[in-house]
């Protein structure tokens, strides 16, 4: 915020940062506020840290992306999980129909 800021009103033009700082201003230095919006405003918060609160209970598990391409398969020597053997293509068993 502090670098949006000291940039000056000619240097900030993306619309997304004008929107954070009339945010900020409208909630945290507006001291001419409706009462309507300041109730709502401590109501959103109010929102917001119990949402934070239950997400920070939430356990979150990495999932992992599939390759663009199939990487090759082998079976391995045994007793040697460093050595690969015999290259095999993916494939239904031949005993299923």
């Amino acid at each position: 915020m502090r670098e949006i800021v000291k940039q000056g009103q000619q240097k900030t033009t993306k619309p997304e940062e004008i929107d954070l700082v009339q945010r900020h201003w409208l909630t945290k230095v507006w001291s001419g506020q409706p009462e309507r919006l300041s109730l709502a405003i401590r109501a959103l918060e109010a929102a917001q840290k119990e949402r934070d609160e239950v997400e920070a209970t939430v356990v979150q598990t990495f999932v992992f992306n599939d390759l663009p391409t199939m990487r090759d398969s082998f079976v391995m020597v045994r007793g040697a999980y460093d050595k690969p053997g015999e290259k095999v293509e993916r494939s239904t068993p031949a005993f299923l129909p």
